[in-house]
């Protein structure tokens, strides 16, 4: 995928804190997890579709599964 946007981010103090979206390569959303506040998980697909991994982080420092 060149020039699109594959996830949307937001990061306070260089830590991941906030997952907005996941994107398809067509441009349509895809489900992008629960982190909020740099609490939950981020979902991340091949570019062909299926889920492939989960990652969780706690205060935005990813933690082990």
């Amino acid at each position: 995928m060149h020039g699109q946007i594959w996830m949307e981010e937001i990061f306070k103090k260089d830590k991941l804190w906030t997952i907005v979206a996941n994107y398809t390569e067509a441009g349509q959303k895809w489900e992008a997890g629960t982190l909020k506040s740099g609490d939950g998980s981020i979902l991340l697909y091949n570019e062909d579709g299926p889920l492939r991994e989960t990652n969780f982080f706690r205060a935005g420092v990813e933690i082990s599964q």
